[in-house]
């Protein structure tokens, strides 16, 4: 999901009390998109996106929105290649990734809990925006992994962004009896 909000003031640190109670606030299809108000408000991101990991491992998901792919006017998600892209990279490499430019800070930083490679957070900020910055949308991409761990129970939107194929009836029942894992996974 890509939020975009500009003109907001910066009020320090992202404090984690108050990322998850927002979070719990919303409701668990929104919690990406409370993520991404907290960013903007603490930090004065610009553009905050999710990008979720598929099962096979070869795409990224970025959620435009909180539909279902035809729920409406269309695909509500924009599939992003591992391979050769940033963001894939920082997937596959586990490291933060930080580009300084004239018209601002793109920063992606990996979404990972406990070795499982969920995705990647990406935020652009302000151009010039402070080390402590990038300390803070990595921190937050580290507590976003869990939100989503724990959200993915109530909804079936993370599932959507993960599915780049149809499954079988087989496959289908051996995911469910496997273990939650992503094929996709971080280094230690």
């Amino acid at each position: 999901m890509t939020t975009t909000i500009s003109g907001v003031v910066s009020s320090g640190p992202i404090e984690l009390r108050e990322l998850l109670t927002e979070v719990e606030r919303a409701a668990p299809a929104d919690a990406v998109r409370a993520v991404a108000g907290e960013l903007t408000r603490t930090i004065d991101a610009r553009e905050v996106s999710f990008l979720i990991a598929d099962y096979a491992g070869g795409y990224l998901a970025r959620f435009t929105d909180t539909r279902r792919p035809g729920d409406g006017d269309g695909d509500a998600m924009e599939r992003v290649p591992v391979d050769c892209t940033v963001q894939g990279r920082v997937m596959r490499t586990q490291r933060v990734r930080v580009d300084r430019r004239p018209t601002g800070t793109h920063v992606c930083v990996p979404v990972t809990a406990r070795g499982e490679a969920i995705g990647v957070l990406e935020v652009l900020l302000p151009a010039g925006a402070p080390a402590e910055a990038v300390d803070t949308v990595a921190t937050t991409g580290h507590a976003l992994a869990y939100i989503v761990v724990t959200s993915r129970r109530y909804t079936d939107l993370f599932e959507w962004g993960q599915r780049s194929v149809p499954l079988g009836l087989a496959a289908e029942i051996q995911r469910r009896l496997l273990p939650e894992s992503s094929p996709v996974r971080a280094r230690r």
